[in-house]
C-alpha cells in the first residue's frame, strides 16, 4: 500500500504506535528545546534552526492538503485549509518566521485541539507506515512545541486578555467554514456531524443538526477561556493597573 495511499489499519489508542507516535513528534523535541533551548538564545544560526522548521512543515501541510484530496470522499474539495488545524499550523509557521507574540498567543489559546489529537487520537488507524499517521502526530505536535519553543527560547509570555483576540479570530473562520459546508456539502471543522461517536455530541446532534453546531462551536471556545486562566498566563489587566499606580509621599 502507497504511504500517501488510504489509510491502513493497526493503531490502537495507547498502543505502542500511539506511544512511537508520541515520542517521535513530541516528547523528543520537547526534551531538545528543555535541554538546549537556553544555549540557542541569542546566538546567530537559531534563526536558520528556525527557517529550516518552517520550511519542512510548510511541504508537510502540502502532503497532508494532498492526501486529504487523494483520499477523502469529495475530492479534493478537501484540500480546501477551513480547518482549524491548517490555520493553527500557518500561524506556527508565522511565529516561528516573524517571532510575533500576538501570534504565538493566537496558537496558544487554539491548542486544545491540538492535545487533544495527539493524547485521544480517534480519528485515525493507520500506523507509522501510512502518511495520515504522520500527518496527526506531526502537525498537532508540532502547533504545542512552537509555542513551548517561543516561551523557552524566545521568553515569549503569554497574556490572559489574548484569548478574546483569539476568540475574533475564530468566528469568521467557524462563519466561512459553516458557510461553505452548507454550500458544498463538507464538513470543515466537523461543523455539521460529530467526527466520533460520543455521547454528548450524538444527543445534541439527535436534538438537531444546529443544535449540534452551536453545541460544538461552544466546546470550541471555552477552553480558551480555561488556557487563559492557567497559572503562567500573565494576568496583563493586572499588570496594567499595578504599573499605573503612583506611588505615594
Amino acid at each position: 500500500m502507497s504511504f500517501f495511499g488510504p489509510e491502513n489499519t493497526g493503531f490502537e489508542m495507547f498502543g505502542i504506535w500511539h506511544f512511537i507516535g508520541l515520542l517521535i513528534y513530541f516528547f523528543i523535541p520537547l526534551f531538545l528545546i528543555l535541554v538546549f533551548g537556553d544555549s540557542l538564545k541569542n546566538k546567530s544560526y537559531e534563526k536558520y534552526i528556525r527557517y529550516a522548521v518552517v520550511v519542512f512543515f510548510f511541504f508537510f501541510e502540502i502532503g497532508i492538503l494532498y492526501w486529504k484530496g487523494a483520499n477523502l470522499e469529495g475530492g479534493f474539495i478537501n484540500s480546501i485549509p477551513l480547518h482549524i488545524c491548517s490555520f493553527t499550523l500557518f500561524l506556527s509557521l508565522y511565529t516561528l518566521v516573524t517571532l510575533n507574540r500576538k501570534s504565538t498567543e493566537l496558537v496558544f489559546y487554539l491548542l486544545t485541539g491540538s492535545v487533544l489529537s495527539i493524547i485521544l487520537p480517534s480519528t485515525i488507524t493507520s500506523t507509522i507506515t501510512n502518511f495520515r499517521y504522520h500527518a496527526m502526530f506531526g502537525n498537532h505536535g508540532f502547533h504545542i512545541l512552537t509555542v513551548i519553543y517561543m516561551c523557552k527560547v524566545h521568553d515569549i509570555r503569554l497574556r490572559r486578555s489574548s484569548y478574546i483576540s483569539t476568540i475574533k479570530f475564530v468566528l469568521p473562520i467557524i462563519l466561512i467554514a459553516y458557510i461553505v459546508n452548507l454550500t458544498l456539502g463538507t464538513e470543515f471543522i466537523f461543523l455539521m456531524e460529530p467526527p466520533v461517536k460520543n455521547v454528548i455530541l450524538d444527543f445534541f446532534y439527535g436534538i438537531s443538526g444546529y443544535a449540534y453546531t452551536a453545541f460544538w462551536i461552544f466546546i470550541t471556545i471555552l477552553p480558551m477561556f480555561i488556557l487563559s486562566s492557567l497559572w503562567f498566563v500573565e494576568n496583563d489587566t493586572l499588570m496594567k493597573e499595578v504599573k499605573s499606580e503612583k506611588p505615594s509621599y
